[in-house]
C-alpha cells in the first residue's frame, strides 16, 4: 500500500485478492461495488495515530473493472457543445413522479457532424430529483408541418405519454442519448460518433423523469450537454433500447426475496433489420427502479447462450453509469437478446406493476452500437390473454380478446 498527495488530490493505492475465500468478505467482480470512505482534514502527527474522521465520510458506488473512461481529446478548435436543458421547469409539491417532454431544434449546420460525447447538466440541489433523461430523435421526414414543429421547439413542453402530449411527438421514438441517476455521462471511442445531420433530423425531444417523493416545490434547469464536431468519425453509432415495454401488465408479486422478469428481442427482429455483418456493441446502460437487485443482458445465437453482454448482481438504483465493454461484442442477424431483471419485494405488501413511476418497475437496457440501424427499440410484454387467464379471467362482457388487446396496446 502507498499514498500520493499533492495540493488538490490524495491517492491511496492498495491491493487485495478478488476472492479471499472468507465468507464475511465481499467478492470483487464486475458488479457494482459500494466503496466506503472517510478522511480527516489534518494529517496525523505520528504514523500510528488514528484520528476520528467525524462527519467527513460517505459511500460511492463504482464499477471497479470497467475500462478507463474515454478522455475528451478532441481538438478544441473543432469541438462544439449544444445544451439541451429545461428553463426553470416547475416541479410542484403535489407531484410525486413526473415525466416532462420538451422539443428542441438542432443547431443549424451546413454539413453532417458527429456527437462524440455527453454529460448531464443538473440544476443546483436537484441531484436527487432528476432520475433519468432521454433525448429522442423526431423523425418527421417531410410529414410534419415545419411551422408546427417550430412552435413546439419554442414551447415549454408537455407531460410525456399523456393525452396532453401532441400526437406528433410520437414520432420522437429513436433514442439518441440515455442518461440515468449517478452517471457522469460518456465520451465515445474515437471510431464512433452519433450523427447530427440537419438533412435527416432537425428536431429532438428531451424526456426528463423527476422523482419527488418528499413532495417538494422546485424549479429545475436540468438537461444534457452534447459535444459534437465536424471532424467525422469512422462509424455512425446509435442506441437500441430493449427489455420489457413499461406497462401495468408487467406484474411483480409482493413478499418475494427474488423474482425474475425477462424481456425478449427476438431472432426475427434482428434478422430483418441488422446488416449481414451484424452490429458491434460498445457500451450498455442497464435500467430498473427501486426493487431491481440483479440485471443481465443475455445473448443467444443458434439455440446456444453466449456470455452475457453485461451483468450486475449488485445493481444500485442511484448509480446507473453506462458500462463500457472491455472488448466490443458483435450481435449478428438472427441472434436474440434477453433482458433479465431480478427484483426483491420482500418488504412490499402489494404487487408492483410495470410503469414509469419510481415506485413502479422497469427492465430495460440501452445498447450503444455501430453501425447505426433502423431499429430503435426491441421490446416484449406479457401476452394479454395469458396475463388475464393467469388471474382467472376467461372472458370479458361485450368485448372480444382481439378488441381488448387492441385497446390495451393503443393506451397512451
Amino acid at each position: 500500500m502507498r499514498g500520493i498527495q499533492n495540493e488538490t488530490h490524495t491517492t491511496l493505492v492498495f491491493r487485495r485478492a478478488l476472492d479471499t475465500c472468507d465468507t464475511e468478505d465481499f467478492v470483487l467482480s464486475g458488479d457494482t461495488v459500494r466503496v466506503i470512505w472517510a478522511l480527516h482534514d489534518k494529517d496525523p502527527r505520528y504514523d500510528f495515530d488514528m484520528i476520528y474522521h467525524g462527519d467527513s465520510r460517505g459511500t460511492q458506488s463504482l464499477h471497479l473493472f470497467r475500462p478507463p473512461p474515454v478522455p475528451q481529446n478532441e481538438d478544441p478548435i473543432f469541438l462544439r457543445t449544444w445544451d439541451v436543458t429545461l428553463k426553470n421547469f416547475e416541479v410542484r409539491n403535489n407531484m410525486n413522479t413526473i415525466y416532462w417532454c420538451k422539443v428542441f431544434k438542432a443547431p443549424t449546420l451546413q454539413q453532417k457532424h458527429h456527437i462524440i460525447g455527453y454529460e448531464p447538466i443538473i440544476g443546483s440541489n436537484h441531484t436527487g430529483s432528476v432520475h433519468h433523461m432521454l433525448l429522442h430523435e423526431c423523425e418527421i421526414n417531410g410529414l410534419g408541418n415545419t411551422a408546427v414543429w417550430e412552435r413546439y421547439a419554442k414551447g415549454e413542453g408537455k407531460d410525456c405519454y399523456t393525452t396532453d402530449m401532441p400526437e406528433d411527438w410520437e414520432r420522437c421514438t429513436t433514442p439518441a442519448i440515455a442518461w440515468a441517476i449517478g452517471s457522469k455521462g460518456e465520451n465515445f471511442p474515437k471510431h464512433i460518433g452519433l450523427p447530427l445531420d440537419n438533412d435527416k433530423v432537425r428536431y429532438y425531444m428531451l424526456e426528463v423523469h423527476f422523482d419527488n417523493p418528499t413532495m417538494k416545490s422546485l424549479k429545475d434547469t436540468s438537461g444534457l450537454r452534447l459535444k459534437y464536431t465536424r471532424i467525422l468519425r469512422k462509424n455512425d453509432g446509435g442506441i437500441i433500447a430493449t427489455g420489457i415495454s413499461p406497462h401495468y401488465l408487467h406484474v411483480i408479486p409482493p413478499g418475494q426475496k427474488e423474482y425474475k422478469s425477462v424481456g425478449y428481442c427476438s431472432t426475427d427482429c434482428t434478422r430483418q433489420i441488422f446488416p449481414k455483418d451484424g452490429i458491434n456493441v460498445v457500451s450498455v446502460l442497464l435500467h430498473s427502479h427501486l426493487a431491481g437487485k440483479k440485471l443481465k443482458l443475455r445473448h443467444l445465437r443458434g439455440g446456444n447462450e453466449l456470455a452475457p453482454l453485461v451483468q450486475d448482481d449488485h445493481y444500485d438504483f442511484n448509480y446507473q453509469q453506462s458500462r463500457s465493454l472491455t472488448h466490443e461484442i458483435k450481435i449478428l442477424p438472427g441472434d436474440s437478446l434477453i433482458t433479465e431483471c431480478t427484483y426483491s419485494t420482500a418488504d412490499r405488501k402489494k404487487p408492483t406493476l410495470g410503469g414509469y413511476a419510481t415506485s413502479e418497475e422497469m427492465c430495460l437496457a440501452f445498447i450503444l452500437h455501430y453501425p447505426k440501424t433502423e431499429l430503435a427499440g426491441c421490446y416484449s410484454m406479457p401476452p394479454i390473454r395469458y396475463f388475464f387467464e393467469t388471474l382467472g379471467v376467461q372472458e370479458f362482457y361485450n368485448t372480444s380478446w382481439t378488441d381488448l388487446e387492441d385497446r390495451i396496446l393503443r393506451t397512451r
